[in-house]
């Protein structure tokens, strides 16, 4: 499962923390659900901000297959395009990409993708930027902001869920979910408190303590794509920091 697959790969990099020097990541593992394996690779991209493949092998037939996400200053197609040999078959586009090798090339497919990221990455490749689309004021979102939103979907590579800045916010409370989800609570000017998701935050929780006023990034997200839409917590600064641009 999902949460599998990320307890894994949080334990690989726990053992061997990825650096500046990781300029792209390759996780693989054994009956790794195919399924999941590019949601669980965006959700890599996302902590570490460069692009990630996350495959699954299969001892059956010798092959690994699965997919890659990347960075926008990356070419991921481009990168796979320079190693094509390696593969039994490929394909994608810049940001996101499917792979097939035979097992045996992993080591291989993980040097000179980490090499060819080298010569094609900088430092501050790595460092998270959010591009916002507009400022809103909490009492804003309501079920005509989600229509609104609904509207410009689908999203994904070419139309990314639009981002919405929040300043001045105060944290009502956060609580872990889970292992990693964090439930965060937010009001603004005595107004009434929105519960927004934080996927993967554990190791945010300190940020989020009550009373705190941050100035905060969010997004409406369908994550299910079953018109259930929620409200997600992308990036928080103080408040005093100038806000989230």
């Amino acid at each position: 499962t999902e949460r599998q697959m990320l307890r894994c790969i949080d334990g690989e990099c726990s053992i061997k923390p990825v650096t500046d020097s990781d300029g792209a990541l390759v996780f693989s593992g054994s009956g790794w659900h195919k399924g999941v394996v590019g949601i669980v690779a965006s959700r890599i991209v996302d902590r570490y901000h460069r692009p990630v493949f996350v495959l699954s092998e299969d001892e059956q037939t010798g092959l690994t297959s699965g997919s890659g996400r990347s960075v926008k200053s990356f070419h991921l197609l481009e990168a796979l395009e320079s190693m094509a040999s390696l593969f039994e078959k490929f394909g994608g586009h810049r940001q996101a990409a499917g792979v097939t090798l035979k097992t045996a090339a992993l080591p291989e497919f993980r040097s000179r993708l980490r090499e060819y990221a080298a010569r094609h990455l900088e430092p501050d490749d790595f460092r998270a930027t959010l591009d916002i689309d507009a400022e809103l004021e909490l009492r804003e979102l309501n079920e005509s902001s989600v229509r609104d939103v609904e509207r410009l979907a689908p999203f994904g590579f070419g139309n990314p869920a639009p981002l919405f800045a929040i300043t001045g916010a105060e944290v009502e409370g956060a609580s872990l979910r889970g292992e990693s989800m964090v439930s965060v609570g937010l009001k603004q000017n005595g107004g009434r408190t929105l519960i927004f998701t934080a996927w993967d935050w554990a190791s945010r929780l300190p940020e989020l303590t009550r009373g705190a006023r941050v100035n905060a990034a969010i997004a409406l997200e369908d994550r299910g794509g079953n018109g259930e839409w929620k409200a997600v917590l992308k990036d928080v600064q103080p408040a005093t920091a100038a806000a989230i641009t």
